[in-house]
Order: structure tokens, then sequence, then C-alpha cells
């Protein structure tokens, strides 16, 4: 603000995996902390843009959410919940924000190859990560997971105004994994 005077865009990344493990064995400290990091941080940023961008005239918020945020999986249900609760964020706050011209977008990556992915691998696997790698790739139909580039190409895209009319959307980049059963 100091040096250009306004905000136009801004990313908002925030995610954790938490324990890979079933509901039950879940403790509370730790379904807090992905709900604190995976939501709250959203929540704050968003609650923190919003003033600003008033003031500007407008904006674009992008938020990373999942494909866990529009359907579900085993053994990560707390992670499952906070992506939902974000999708849910965004779209209220792309409602609060649309008089304002501030507009609010997700982008809901499936398995993007990083460390993250290699956490939850590692887990479902329970010591055969490659086990783990190809049934997760049998769920995407295009059978590899999507590039940090693909996803980030897609935000920018969101963040410009290119995407003029787009608020409130889940723009998916899944490889198809959400678009049904791959036989």
């Amino acid at each position: 603000m100091r040096h250009f005077g306004r905000l136009d865009t801004a990313f908002l990344n925030a995610g954790i995996a938490g324990k890979v493990c079933r509901i039950e064995e879940v403790a509370v400290s730790d379904f807090d902390e992905v709900m604190r990091i995976n939501v709250r941080s959203v929540w704050s940023g968003i609650a923190a843009l919003f003033p600003v961008m008033q003031s500007a005239g407008g904006g674009s918020i992008v938020v990373t959410a999942s494909t866990g945020g529009v359907q579900g999986a085993p053994m990560v249900a707390p992670y499952i919940a906070s992506k939902h609760a974000v999708i849910g964020l965004v779209r209220s706050a792309a409602l609060e924000g649309a008089r304002y011209n501030i507009r609010v977008n997700a982008v809901a990556p499936a398995p993007i190859d990083t460390p993250m992915m290699a956490h939850i691998a590692a887990g479902l696997g329970r010591g055969d990560m490659e086990r783990a790698r190809n049934r997760t790739l049998s769920h995407i139909p295009m059978r590899r997971y999507g590039g940090a580039d693909e996803v980030a190409r897609m935000m920018l895209f969101l963040a410009s105004d290119d995407s003029s009319y787009s608020t409130g959307a889940v723009f998916l980049s899944d490889g198809g994994s959400t678009a049904g059963i791959s036989l």
C-alpha cells in the first residue's frame, strides 16, 4: 500500500493435510490445527483485504481450495472439512464483495506433485508410497498429478481482468477427477 497506494489482487494459499488417519483417531488438537491453518487464515486474509480493496474500488482475491472441498475422501477428514469450509467462505465473501467490485474465487486442484501430496501418499500407503500413488492416479482420468505451474496459470487468470465477470466460483484444476467415474 505504501509503495503502490492500492492493492488490486491477492492470493490466499493456506493448507496442511494434517494427520492421515481414520476419523476416530484424529485428536481434537490435530483437527483444530487443520481448521486454524486452512480456514481461519483464509477468513483472516479476506477480512483484512476487504477494506483495502473497497477503498481502491475493487479487486480480485484468489483462494486455494481443493477437490477435497467438493467431494469426500477417507483418512483425511479434517482436511476435507476445512476445504469445504474454505469454499463456503469464498462464496459468502463473493456475495458480500460484489457490490464493491471485489471478486473472490477459488481454485480447487486435485493431487498436485508437491511435498504435501507425498505426505498424504505416505500415510495412505502405510509405507508403500508407489501403491498409494497408483491408487490415487486410478481416480484421475488424465492419469497424472498436476503441476504447480498448471494451477498457477489458472490463478493468474482469476487475478486478471480477463475474469472480470467471475466471482464466487470454484475453478477445478483436477485432471478430470471430479467429472465422474473413469472406466
